[in-house]
């Protein structure tokens, strides 16, 4: 594991160096029983993912973000941003916030994947 954990409260979601995205129960340390499987982005992930209301958000260090139902690891969206990822996720009021290596900061729509604007940091 490369990256922090996101929790829910009684599953803790992990995104893993090898691309994958684990969800394990916190009570009992097995995998959580409604996930079918690790979902396998098929890239590496060194960015923490994040929980927007029943979407958890993760990033591929390629720049593909995939929404994944939080009940059950199943692909909902996916979005390519183009550049590379290593930055945390941060969430807020329905988005979710991405830092990117071509110093652009977005915003994306946390349940459609949609990028609601993007801005140049440092320019």
């Amino acid at each position: 594991l490369w990256a922090d954990a996101a929790s829910d409260g009684s599953v803790l979601y992990l995104a893993s160096f090898d691309g994958k995205v684990y969800a394990v129960d916190v009570g009992t340390g097995a995998r959580a029983s409604t996930w079918a499987g690790p979902f396998d982005t098929e890239d590496l992930i060194k960015s923490s993912p994040v929980i927007v209301g029943d979407v958890l958000v993760v990033a591929t260090e390629s720049g593909t973000v995939f929404g994944l139902d939080l009940a059950t690891g199943e692909q909902r969206w996916d979005s390519d941003l183009e550049a590379k990822v290593f930055a945390s996720l941060v969430s807020s009021g329905g988005n979710v916030f991405i830092s990117a290596q071509d110093d652009r900061l977005r915003a994306l729509d946390g349940a459609t994947g949609r990028e609601d604007w993007s801005v140049g940091l440092g320019q």
